[in-house]
């Protein structure tokens, strides 16, 4: 079981990096379509205020999807490994070599 679940971890882990790539490309994309400077903080407002008023509708649910589900699968694989790890499963990290 153990084995299986340190898989997986590793699987989710890569989704949870590609969704994040998939959020910054597309955001760049987005902007520069739309003539906002993506390097700085008042255009990264104005992106993700574009974003919750769902004026490009197809972007704003990839970005949605890809902010709040890497999230959510953070928190389900985190959730996880401290479930198996009561069970008696151990996951090498630099702290219990």
């Amino acid at each position: 079981m153990c084995e299986e679940i340190r898989i997986a971890r590793i699987i989710v882990f890569f989704i949870i990096f590609s969704l994040a790539l998939i959020a910054v490309f597309s955001g760049m994309n987005f902007c520069k379509r739309k003539n906002i400077d993506f390097n700085t903080i008042t255009g990264m407002f104005e992106m993700y205020a574009r974003v919750f008023k769902f004026e490009d509708k197809m972007f704003s649910f990839l970005m949605l999807i890809c902010m709040y589900g890497g999230a959510l699968l953070g928190i389900i694989m985190i959730g996880i490994s401290f479930w198996a790890e009561g069970k008696g499963c151990v996951f090498p990290t630099q702290h219990n070599k």
